[in-house]
């Protein structure tokens, strides 16, 4: 089968539109002549003319989740009981500094640019693929 982007087959019939569309980045120009190419023989044709190549950019939202948590510092109050010289006993109550790590999952929304490409073009049959 052959493809062209600049002619029609010499002799030959037009015997429908074909498309092929991608999304980039798995969509290859290579990719995208090959589904063309596997169009036009779907349609019986043994000749592919490309008659246009376009892409086309969108915007769309994308969000995802991520770790966002941080370390936190609160003053918490502690009992001590403490043994004097004398060996009696007393209780004091202080506040002491407690950093703890507190995790939290954060939402991060962005514009991301989606490309498609397209290829659009006629299957032809030729004299030598016809039966």
């Amino acid at each position: 089968m052959s493809i062209s982007a600049t002619r029609d087959p010499a002799g030959g019939q037009e015997i429908g539109i074909v498309e092929a569309h991608g999304r980039r980045p798995q969509a290859t120009a290579e990719a995208l002549v090959a589904e063309f190419r596997s169009r036009v023989a779907m349609l019986g044709g043994d000749f592919g003319r490309i008659d246009d190549f376009a892409t086309r950019h969108e915007l769309r939202t994308e969000s995802r989740d991520y770790e966002c948590g941080g370390f936190e510092t609160q003053m918490q109050t502690q009992s001590v009981v403490a043994t004097g010289p004398d060996g009696s006993t007393a209780v004091t109550t202080e506040a002491v500094p407690v950093t703890t790590y507190v995790a939290k999952t954060c939402t991060e929304e962005r514009q991301v640019e989606d490309a498609t490409l397209t290829l659009v073009g006629r299957a032809f049959r030729t004299a030598k693929g016809s039966p």
